[in-house]
């Protein structure tokens, strides 16, 4: 079961990006965007899915936003946005 925690803290351009781990039952992770202005995007390994999203389809985090993910059922990933 993956358990991670990844902490970006630059981001260039809104195309930067990260890779979640597959999404299998019990795993966890947490990815925080550090950036001060950009946005970048957070994918599921290859043919998973986050949230309702198609497969293969990232997901937004803000910058200063961290994103909680929880996988319940292998291939899909559910995620969480901080305040």
């Amino acid at each position: 079961r993956a358990q991670a925690f990844n902490r970006v803290t630059t981001v260039a351009t809104a195309a930067d990006s990260v890779l979640l781990p597959p999404a299998v039952n019990g795993s966890t992770c947490v990815v925080v965007n550090a950036a001060a202005a950009n946005a970048m995007a957070v994918f599921p390994n290859k043919g998973d899915v986050i949230n309702a999203l198609s497969a293969d389809a990232s997901l937004s985090v803000a910058a200063n936003k961290a994103n909680s993910f929880y996988c319940a059922a292998n291939g899909t990933w559910n995620s969480q946005l901080t305040a």
